[in-house]
């Protein structure tokens, strides 16, 4: 399960659907934590869905299409 910052570097990739995201303050982080510590099946849901979305979007195939395309399209 993942714990990350509401920030645009994490919230690029990151959402409530897949991870508990918290403010970029040490309290409102530690919070996360102890949420995704005091809910077991919570976190499980939202690793499941880190996962499907890891294998959806960001996996290595997924990368080297993305990087095949943009080469396509730079040489044409």
């Amino acid at each position: 399960m993942i714990v990350a910052t509401r920030l645009a570097t994490h919230t690029q990739v990151l959402d409530d659907t897949c991870a508990v995201l918290a403010e970029p303050e040490p309290a409102a982080l530690a919070a996360g934590i102890v949420e995704a510590l005091g809910n077991p099946a919570r976190a499980a849901a939202l690793a499941a869905a880190a996962r499907a979305r890891l294998a959806a979007r960001y996996s290595l195939e997924i990368f080297r299409r993305k990087a095949r395309s943009l080469y396509e399209t730079i040489a044409s």
